[in-house]
């Protein structure tokens, strides 16, 4: 059974090499070179140290999926904003993006958020409109990394 819970401290090297083997995986194509290696650089375990790495992941709201004691997906951002999602391959299509995103948007409207806003990747488009977020502009090249800026109302 999977369990969404809040990231702690403990999670830090596990969230990273998910989020680098993840894009590696999936999203690689969509980024330059430079922009790969520049996102590589900041949350590859063996090239941050530990605090800062803790540091630069610990957002005001952050959740991790678990499976068996493993990590398989994180979410993280502020409150107005989804910084990242990422969900092990193996269990993409599962609905787990969907609970973390789902817990993500229930921490932000206790909050009193009013919307929620993504950089999505290309290939998370087609989830984020299923989860209810619209596209605000068209396809934008941040930091070597194609995405789509989207949000969505609570």
């Amino acid at each position: 059974m999977i369990e969404i819970r809040k990231f702690s401290k403990k999670d830090t090297t596990e969230v990273a090499l998910l989020m680098v083997n993840v894009y590696k995986e999936f999203n690689r194509e969509e980024a330059t070179k430079s922009g790969w290696e520049d996102y590589l650089n900041t949350v590859h375990p063996d090239k941050v140290p530990f605090e800062k790495l803790y540091n630069k992941l610990n957002k005001a709201v952050a959740f991790v999926a678990i499976d068996r004691g493993k990590v398989i997906g994180i979410v993280r951002g502020t409150p107005e904003r989804i910084n990242s999602l990422f969900v092990n391959g193996k269990y993409q299509g599962k609905g787990i993006g969907k609970k973390l995103v789902g817990k993500f948007l229930d921490a932000a409207k206790k909050l009193g958020v009013k919307d929620v806003r993504v950089r999505s990747s290309v290939l998370a488009v087609p989830f984020y409109k299923a989860m209810g977020f619209k596209k605000t502009t068209g396809l934008r090249n941040p930091h070597g990394m194609k995405m789509y800026n989207m949000k969505r109302l609570l």
